[in-house]
């Protein structure tokens, strides 16, 4: 997707059939014509027009499109009614820190159109600009989703909370593009304005609704929440909604789609009150504690669960000492069933302690089966000697 080969070196001027309208209507001479560079191929003149909306408004977006391959050449032009608008566009492209101009991933090179003898000139003497973006590492070109310009229409239709509202929280942006700790999140949104009686469930079906349009599958939000006060409490007795909650989700497109479908739209609750929907800033100090507090968490619950199941094993242990043999021990009392009648009595009297003559233990040794007895033999043999 590299632009800088030496086919395009009219790559400042309308050179296609596509941008004929743009010269015969001397449209570069208005000084409201943009010429844009480093467009990815997977972008649409659609997402191509958004883009600089937010800007101020389009009059007309093209891609040039390159008929043998049927794609286009990753360039176009962008036309916006009002000059001011353009003069905003090439100061947002040229502020690299703050994430220049971005669509689909990719840093655009934005430039102001010149016709075709402009262009051999640079082409010529300077050669193609180069691009001196460098990757925005904080997602900083989210910012500009859901902006509203003071001089669009949009802007000029909202009511007087809401424009307050609105100018309140772009210049809580403006600060925290200042703090390098702070980034932009591509799958969460902050939602504002939000009437008081819209709780989790709610914002959760709203976002969900949004995010659905345009998309093949349906999104998944991995959470919705309300940011509620911790003194203040609502008719019903829970804490009372700040006005504002967070929707993140599974994918940066599903969390785009819901934020340009929802953002100031006059139908969610009214023209008078309209969510602002934006990319959520992220603290990178705030994020590193929570989750140092969760690798905390996950270490004591791991330590104490070895701990239980430690315990659990000394009982274990403890109660088979206590017990009686086990299934698989054989009782010496137990009967055999290969045992005749005759061994099977013989067996229970040496048990029992009972004398076994020879004729019935086979032997012409008298045989005790407990101490008393064998105690008993012993005295019986010492006297026999001394006789």
């Amino acid at each position: 997707e590299d632009d800088d080969d030496e086919n395009e070196d009219d790559e400042h001027s309308e050179e296609d059939s596509d941008d004929e309208e743009f010269e015969k209507s001397k449209d570069v001479n208005e000084g409201r014509t943009l010429f844009v560079r480093n467009v990815s191929f997977e972008s649409t003149e659609d997402s191509f027009r958004k883009c600089f909306e937010t800007f101020g408004t389009v009059v007309l977006a093209k891609l040039v499109r390159d008929p043998d391959l049927d794609r286009h050449f990753g360039k176009g032009f962008i036309k916006f009614a009002d000059p001011t608008s353009v003069s905003t566009c090439l100061s947002q492209a040229a502020d690299v820190d703050a994430g220049g101009v971005e669509l689909d991933g990719r840093t655009l090179n934005v430039l102001m159109a010149v016709d075709r003898r402009e262009a051999a000139k640079l082409t010529t003497t300077e050669g193609p600009p180069k691009p001196t973006a460098k990757k925005d590492k904080r997602n900083l070109y989210l910012i500009r989703e859901g902006v509203l310009l003071q001089s669009s229409d949009g802007y000029q239709q909202l009511s007087a909370h809401d424009r307050a509202h609105r100018d309140r929280l772009e210049a809580e942006s403006k600060e925290k593009i200042k703090n390098p700790n702070f980034s932009v999140s591509k799958t969460r949104l902050s939602v504002h304005n939000l009437p008081l009686d819209v709780d989790d469930s709610k914002l959760k079906a709203m976002a969900q609704q949004a995010a659905t349009k345009g998309l093949a599958e349906k999104p998944k939000i991995i959470q919705a929440k309300i940011v509620r006060s911790k003194d203040r409490v609502d008719i019903n007795g829970k804490q009372r909604s700040k006005g504002f909650g967070f929707v993140e989700f599974d994918s940066h497109e599903a969390a785009l789609g819901a934020l340009r479908e929802l953002n100031n739209s006059p139908t969610a609750f009214g023209a008078s009150r309209r969510p602002i929907v934006m990319f959520a800033w992220e603290n990178a100090q705030a994020l590193r504690k929570r989750a140092m507090r969760l690798e905390k968490v996950k270490a004591r619950s791991s330590w104490q669960q070895g701990r239980d199941d430690a315990e659990r094993m000394s009982a274990g242990r403890g109660r088979g000492r206590g017990r009686g043999p086990s299934a698989g021990t054989k009782r010496k009392d137990a009967p055999n069933p290969s045992e005749d009648d005759a061994t099977a009595e013989r067996r229970g009297k040496r048990q029992r302690g009972d004398v076994v003559g020879a004729g019935d233990a086979g032997t012409q040794n008298l045989r005790y089966s407990n101490p008393d007895a064998a105690s008993g033999r012993g005295r019986g043999r010492g006297r026999g000697r001394g006789r």
